[in-house]
């Protein structure tokens, strides 16, 4: 396991992805992006799409990704 010691990092970006699957109505489902702006992971860039039926994860991806480098660099006013 890896510790890091979060005052010596600077531009760290923790990412977390997941897809919420509805059994009641198959072929619903949600994927879902959160990913850091700050040093101090206290500010958060967030969105959700419907995903349509047999639509991958990944498919989402590279949107969740420049919606959120976007604001990042907004909110940090420097570029990655």
């Amino acid at each position: 396991m890896m510790i890091v010691d979060m005052c010596q990092v600077n531009h760290l970006m923790v990412i977390g992805i997941d897809t919420y699957h509805d059994t009641l109505k198959r072929g619903r489902s949600v994927a879902g992006f959160v990913a850091s702006l700050n040093n101090t992971c206290t500010r958060y860039f967030t969105c959700a799409r419907f995903q349509q039926p047999g639509e991958e994860l990944h498919n989402n991806l590279q949107t969740f990704m420049t919606s959120n480098v976007g604001s990042a660099v907004r909110h940090r006013r420097c570029v990655f």
